[in-house]
């Protein structure tokens, strides 16, 4: 299990005054792993870049954004636990952010202690969702200019593409933020990685190519490394 005091945490704030503070409190507090921002565009980079383990945000960004634009941008399909801390409170910012479901909303005068209790509570909660998270029967994932639909049982597989995952489904393709890794944690049974960049559906399965080591699913030939052949023969060969 990782240290919790070497997570990667982002801390977004427009006020370099509050950055430096928080700043300072992380580190009295052992953190280690930090990135700042003081702009919703260098946070935005950064979230294009890498997935942070955790996310502390002011609410009121530069340009009229807020840390709820934030994320409903950029982590739409992350499970990263959010803490938002802001001088401003009130009914319609806080109808705002408990929209998606963060895991705390402190004041920007927190105490180092009640910071540190918030990460740890916040990371120990997210290790036990992790334990039994699955996806519900539909999820919903960026095409284009759209959020689309898509129901997890037409997925026919999922590719590692670059920092990004490409989901195969209806005859389209889904790019989404994860690893895959985490990713298959999260799907039902039928879902089994044949390679480290492929995880399939079985239920689209049509065959499997022993000499040239690949599976065709649908009307796709993918690669099928050696090492999850056993995986995969185990639950579904009958010699």
């Amino acid at each position: 299990m990782k240290n919790s005091k070497s997570m990667h945490i982002l801390v977004v704030d427009d006020d370099n005054l509050h950055l430096e503070i928080l700043k300072n409190k992380l580190k009295k507090l052992d953190y280690t792993q930090l990135m700042f921002a003081n702009t919703y565009q260098e946070a935005k980079d950064i979230l294009d870049s890498r997935i942070p383990d955790h996310i502390l945000s002011d609410y009121y960004l530069d340009k009229h954004y807020t840390g709820v634009d934030l994320i409903r941008e950029c982590l739409l399909s992350q499970d990263v636990p959010v803490i938002f801390i802001t001088s401003f409170y009130g009914d319609s910012i806080f109808r705002d952010v408990i929209d998606i479901a963060p895991m705390d909303f402190l004041s920007k005068n927190v105490t180092e202690f009640d910071l540190d209790k918030s990460i740890q509570l916040a990371m120990t909660k997210k290790r036990e969702q992790a334990k039994t998270a699955k996806l519900k029967e539909y999820i919903f994932v960026k095409h284009v200019r759209e959020i689309r639909k898509l129901a997890v049982r037409d997925i026919e597989y999922i590719m590692v593409d670059g920092k990004y995952l490409s989901i195969f489904a209806d005859q389209k393709k889904f790019l989404i933020r994860s690893t895959l890794h985490d990713f298959l944690k999260k799907l039902p049974n039928d879902f089994i990685k044949i390679h480290q960049a492929y995880v399939i559906n079985v239920k689209f399965l049509e065959s499997i190519s022993i000499d040239d080591n690949t599976v065709k699913v649908g009307e796709n030939i993918l690669p099928f490394s050696r090492n999850h052949k056993k995986e995969l023969l185990s639950g579904y060969y009958l010699p």
